[in-house]
């Protein structure tokens, strides 16, 4: 007995100096995915260079080693500048992401992600449109809608930093500044109708994440019919004054068409009979209605002409300088 005691005593000792010796690496906590929005040139709904603190994106994963991780994700914002929705890194391998994030109502985008979920995604909208309502007099009852995308991935295996997303809007800003020339004296203008004709309010997005360069998003009007758009609607006529009337609409990426509005002279007295004009002009000035740019025309009207001049510059340019023009 007194044997078997000396021998466990040297047993205990032998491993005693083994632990002191040898480093045995205690296990890591498993770390959350986070994400920040880039704010270097990003876009963000309706415009500017940041997401408001409650705005959500929607992510998809795919791991390199374990394939398809989620899908659709709603993450929130977190910790700061991050966004987290405790979904955790995958222990191997690196992942890839793929997000959208939007105003208005997000599920009337019925996405469909890809095969490995963050390698595409689809958004059919081909009933809806993407409607600004800045004036009072609008009758619409339709949302401003604002879709962007972005993609990002896993600098390296094993490191968990946050992934930067830079969000790119699927659509083209259109604006419209209506005014007088000068003020009128015992006169009226008033604007009754304006419309974008023939044009695509609808279709699919789609957001290819499938090369090198990262995601890129297209349009598809398969199937869609073009038509006239009023993207400003009247309950009553809106009188004009040298004070610019603002408002447009986001719509998909195209060719550019051509206005068409209608307004009314009227005297406010018996001076002359009212006088009711249906203008419709060719927009001609650039080839199309490019994603991610924001267009303003701003419209002069006076008694003998109308003026339309037409300025293009990046959507989430904080300086609003014109490019390329």
């Amino acid at each position: 007995m007194k044997k078997l005691f000396v021998l466990s005593c040297v047993a205990l000792a032998t491993l005693a100096s083994c632990s002191k010796s040898e480093d045995i690496e205690a296990p890591q906590a498993q770390k959350e995915i986070a994400f920040s929005v880039a704010t270097d040139k990003s876009r963000a709904p309706i415009e500017g260079t940041s997401f408001a603190n409650d705005q959500k994106i929607y992510v998809s994963a795919y791991n390199s080693v374990s394939g398809k991780y989620f899908s659709g994700v709603a993450f929130s914002k977190k910790d700061g500048d991050t966004w987290k929705a405790g979904k955790y890194w995958p222990v191997n391998g690196v992942t890839s992401f793929l997000a959208y994030a939007a105003t208005g109502d997000v599920t009337s985008f019925n996405p469909t992600w890809g095969a490995k979920y963050a390698d595409n995604v689809v958004f059919d909208i081909a009933s809806g449109f993407y409607k600004a309502e800045t004036g009072t007099t609008t009758t619409t009852t339709t949302p401003y809608i604002d879709l962007l995308y972005a993609s990002g991935e896993q600098a390296e295996e094993k490191k968990y930093d946050p992934v930067s997303m830079k969000f790119q809007h699927t659509g083209a800003w259109v604006v419209f500044n209506v005014k007088l020339t000068s003020a009128l004296t015992d006169a009226t203008v008033t604007l009754n109708s304006f419309q974008l004709a023939n044009l695509f309010k609808g279709g699919k997005v789609v957001v290819d994440n499938t090369t090198y360069a990262g995601a890129k998003a297209s349009w598809d009007f398969t199937g869609v019919a073009a038509a006239d758009y009023g993207v400003e609607s009247f309950t009553a006529s809106k009188e004009l004054s040298a004070t610019p009337y603002e408002f447009g609409a986001i719509i998909p990426e195209q060719n550019q068409t051509a206005i068409k509005f209608n307004y009314t002279l009227s005297s406010t007295g018996a001076a002359f009979d009212a006088q009711t004009v249906n203008f419709e002009y060719p927009l001609s000035r650039f080839n199309k209605w490019e994603m991610g740019k924001k267009y303003v025309y701003n419209i002069t009207i006076t008694f003998n002409e109308i003026e339309i001049k037409p300025s293009v510059t990046d959507w989430g340019d904080p300086t609003d300088t014109a490019i390329g023009i």
